[in-house]
């Protein structure tokens, strides 16, 4: 949820890094700057940035199981022994067996 006092105008930002700069670090939420009203960038601390990724990619992650998941439902996977033999295969690899 957005506060109030996250959001501030591009001059007041300008006028006032350094305790815009302190409170992000202080209270770890972000600082919305704006310009005529409307939001032009969003200010967070490198830690919230992380976890944002962190999470972005998880629920990357999650959706590509899901999806084959329900492809191997489907009858479209193959046996891993197989998948293995197929990549070396392509990439020239010898196994041994």
């Amino acid at each position: 949820m957005t506060r109030t006092n996250d959001i501030t105008s591009a001059t007041e930002y300008r006028n006032n890094q350094r305790a815009f700069h302190s409170r992000i670090h202080d209270t770890d939420r972000p600082v919305f700057i704006t310009n005529h009203g409307k939001t032009e960038a969003v200010l967070m601390s490198p830690r919230a940035y992380d976890e944002i990724q962190d999470l972005l990619e998880l629920r990357d992650s999650l959706a590509s199981i899901t999806r084959s998941e329900q492809e191997f439902a489907d009858g479209k996977g193959i046996d891993a022994h197989e998948g293995i033999r197929q990549v070396a295969e392509k990439l020239g690899l010898k196994l041994d067996r």
